[in-house]
């Protein structure tokens, strides 16, 4: 029994009313895809029909569809053919996952370019669950205006779910051959089929999946062409179902099709890169240092865990149970492991824990599974279902810090899984003494359980420098190297492995020279770092007397005592993010006031702190400041600009600093500068809220991130009080490589000359109008590039607490002068590997 509620859809743009059935495609027009109704536009501008939640956008961008509150969902296809202009013209204005409320703005597209390259700008306004649907009373006139009323659609809110009975059967592996992959025909032919048995019937695409009877879900897969698919589904009849829908991918989904070239593909993909080099030497893989080290043992590889499972349940009361029982279950473990965290003090893996105890807490995924519980899916089904819905949106976002929140979850969902099918977790506290732990992918509670007496060094084949994992290995001091070549878990457990972490590489089976290389400098490493801890807290002068000052960078304020009693000179960097993360609302005034002067108590009044401010964006998103999606958000409203945009934010932090400042020596950094006006403005600022609160302004810097800035240097010195060069951003924007991008990670070198000179123009700049300049990004605390950096004249060099004392101890073995020699042959250089080789040739790391 079902009852019906009414949908009413607005206009989702200007244009003229045109009836389905004279849709120039049979795929709209014979309603395979939906039901509905279309517009002609006249306008290049695509809003939101009713509220809802954007749960599909096609990657060529002209497609978009939204889950209605009455759990019905609504297509919008803009033009016929659009699929193969693959993007151009279209600009998103929405992000999957994000709610929308009628008459908000979802493409924005260029109606001109698209009506050039389409068969036609006809746009499908449709109904995909046409099951739902009872009946339609459309109103619409024959020339609409955004937001007139379009149709009534009547919807059945009763459900009925298919059951399947008899084991899971699933397809061969099919290729997909059509050109621009499956997107709206094809899919809806696909749907078609599938909609004439009565059975569930999933379509697999690698680790996806979806329902194959929803085009927006098919579609939501983004299959290309050449992907490979399979079919799953169960009953008497499932081997004919099976049939019919190989057959169909066969045929090409309705469209003209050629068979694919495996081998032509196969040949493409293996073929030998000509853009990154490659070791001949099947005895040495690469990979990117993601904590330094060296480390030689024994290989033992942690395989990926598999989880098996009935995909339907047989008690929806029971499953649901067994759900909740498994969620307090795991948070009580979760929380426990938090706790042991706290009380060793191991900051940085108590706060990733922390922020899974939220991800665990988070009431969507409880509600989604016990959904899906209902439709008779098993509970870890259902839950699997809720956390791969969610890692996906992640993911598609193309951001490295959502990405690094989908690994998150991911580690999430495994607690929960696990604690649902009755499976211990690998026993990372048993492993073969000295060994080098390799494995596909970890997560940062494995990483967290690792015996570092036990384990000498860890090898993944995914995950990068910048990873949560990574970032409790170095913590840890536990040597790693990410993105190793896969060929490493095809490697037999027991093969001595050499890792040097520090040089990105390691050694099958090495040689009693290669170990005994390795040994010498470990040995000369430990030497190293016990003769700079004895003179840590002396200043650092070059040898002919040039002062150098060493500072600490630092991502929250109570390490601030714990940095001056290893011997910082200062803090050359707070990044104040961490106050204003992982929480609902902005940190009040007052809140502010107090970190900071925990920072200021802890480093001193006798030593200089400086505080960037706030630096987010759409790459690092604050829920409570609504940032329209960006297609490239470190090329958006993101750092300085935010802040100038929303002056609240800017004016609030600049009072809790001067409040904190009295009697300190604060510095204020304002990050993404790229223009003067930029900083005159947020200047401006400063001085009226110092004259309101009756306070001194303190010295306001500019970090250099982007090259605008560094080429304006001598123009920004003329306000600004000093500069930070963030060379990590520099070196992104300098070489347009996206420092998050793993393969291209070895191109993204900050020796690049191009960075050089970027540095050696801020540093001239600066000094024109005697401005000091310090560097706070990786380089800093880089050993081959401390030279370079002390050569163009750099004045401080801000690293992380760990590496302070020596790099106090190896910038006294200086000697100004011939760094600056050794600089000014680098900026001739025609690449960072001669860079290098000029550094190795000077002997002044030689320590």
């Amino acid at each position: 029994m079902s009852s019906a509620s009414r949908l009413t859809l607005t206009a989702p743009m200007k244009g003229d009313f045109i009836p389905l059935e004279s849709v120039p495609d049979p795929a709209f027009a014979e309603k395979m895809v939906g039901d509905g109704v279309a517009i002609d536009p006249v306008e290049g501008k695509l809003f939101a029909p009713c509220d809802g939640e954007v749960v599909m956008i096609h990657p060529a961008k002209h497609a978009l569809s939204l889950k209605t509150q009455l759990g019905v969902e609504v297509l919008m296809h803009i033009g016929i053919d659009t699929v193969k202009i693959r993007g151009e013209g279209f600009d998103v204005k929405v992000a999957q996952g994000q709610q929308v409320s009628a008459g908000d703005l979802l493409i924005d597209f260029d109606i001109d370019s698209v009506a050039s390259q389409a068969a036609s700008l006809i746009t499908p306004i449709l109904i995909t669950d046409q099951e739902a649907v009872a009946h339609f009373d459309i109103q619409a006139t024959n020339q609409l205006e955004p937001g007139d009323t379009l149709f009534d659609a009547h919807i059945n809110t009763g459900q009925s779910t298919a059951d399947n009975a008899g084991p899971v059967v699933q397809s061969k592996l099919l290729t997909v051959a059509n050109a621009t992959g499956i997107h709206a025909r094809p899919a809806a032919y696909l749907v078609k089929i599938a909609k004439q048995h009565p059975t569930n019937i999933t379509l697999l695409a690698g680790q996806r999946s979806a329902n194959a009877k929803s085009v927006v879900a098919i579609m939501g897969l983004n299959i290309g062409f050449a992907d490979e698919i399979q079919f799953q589904t169960s009953g008497a009849d499932a081997e004919q179902i099976l049939g019919q829908l190989e057959q169909a991918v066969i045929s090409g989904l309705g469209e003209d099709v050629q068979a694919v070239d495996t081998e032509q593909q196969d040949s493409i993909e293996q073929e030998p890169s000509l853009l990154f080099s490659h070791n001949d030497n099947a005895n040495e893989l690469t990979g990117i240092c993601a904590s330094p080290g060296f480390a030689h043992g024994p290989l033992f590889k942690l395989e990926k865990m598999t989880y098996d499972y009935p995909k339907y349940g047989s008690d929806i009361e029971s499953e649901a149970n067994l759900f909740e029982m498994a969620l307090k279950n795991a948070k009580q473990l979760l929380q426990q492991a938090l706790q042991e965290q706290q009380a060793e003090e191991h900051n940085e893996q108590a706060e990733i824990l922390a922020a899974h105890m939220e991800l665990l807490d988070d009431p969507a995924l409880a509600t989604d599974t016990l959904n899906q519980i209902e439709q008779k899916l098993s509970a870890p089904a259902a839950w699997q279902n809720a956390i791969d819905s969610q890692v996906t949106i992640l993911e598609g976002l193309n951001n490295p810090l959502m990405q690094q929140r989908a690994a998150d979850l991911r580690d999430v969902g495994f607690r929960v899984l696990r604690q649902l099918l009755g499976i211990d977790e690998a026993d990372l506290s048993k492993l073969p003494p000295g060994c080098i732990l390799a494995t596909e992918e970890m997560t940062p509670s494995q990483i967290a359980k690792i015996d570092a007496n036990l384990v000498s060094g860890v090898l993944t084949v995914t995950g990068s420098a910048s990873s949560h994992v990574a970032i409790i290995a170095r913590s840890r001091s536990i040597p790693m190297l990410a993105a190793v070549d896969d060929s490493i878990m095809n490697t037999v457990n027991g093969t001595d492995l050499l890792v040097n972490a520090d040089e990105d590489f390691v050694l099958l089976e090495p040689s009693d020279d290669q170990v005994a290389q390795l040994n010498a400098k470990k040995l000369a490493a430990e030497a190293l770092q016990a003769k700079a801890q004895q003179s840590a807290m002396e200043l650092t002068t070059t040898l002919d007397g040039v002062n150098i000052e060493v500072a600490a960078n630092l991502g929250d304020v109570t390490k601030a005592q714990t940095a001056a009693e290893q011997g910082a000179e200062g803090i050359g960097l707070l990044r104040s993010e961490f106050l204003f993360l992982d929480r609902v609302t902005a940190p009040s005034e007052d809140e502010q006031v107090q970190a900071y002067s925990t920072l200021l108590n802890g480093i001193g009044r006798e030593r200089s702190a400086i505080v960037r401010t706030l630096d987010v964006g759409g790459d690092k998103p604050l829920p409570y400041v609504k940032i329209p999606f960006e297609e490239n958000p470190f090329l958006g409203e993101r750092g300085i600009r935010i802040c100038l945009d929303r002056p609240h934010l800017l004016r609030t932090q600049f009072r809790a600093l001067l409040r904190a400042s009295p009697g300190y020596k604060l510095r204020i950094m304002l990050p993404m500068i790229s223009s003067l006006r930029e900083l005159t403005i947020a200047k401006q600022v400063l001085h009226e809220e110092a004259d309101k609160l009756g306070i001194q302004a303190v010295e306001l810097g500019v970090m250099i991130e982007v090259p605008s800035a560094a080429l304006m240097a001598d123009v920004l010195a003329q306000e600004a009080d000093f500069f930070s060069i963030g060379t990590n951003d520099l070196t992104q924007y300098t070489l347009a490589i996206d420092r998050g991008n793993a393969r291209l990670a070895s191109l993204a070198d900050n020796l690049h000359p191009a960075v050089l000179r970027m540095i050696d123009h801020t540093v001239k700049g600066a000094q024109k109008y005697g401005r000091w300049v310090g560097v706070c990004g990786g380089m800093a605390e880089q050993v081959s590039a401390q030279p370079i950096l002390v050569g163009l004249g750099v004045n401080e060099l801000s690293v992380s607490i760990s590496s302070i004392a020596e790099t106090k101890y190896r910038v006294r073995t200086f000697d100004s002068n011939v760094c600056r020699q050794l600089a000014e042959q680098a900026l001739l250089c025609d690449g960072p590997e001669q860079v290098k080789h000029l550094i190795q040739q000077s002997n002044l790391l030689d320590v």
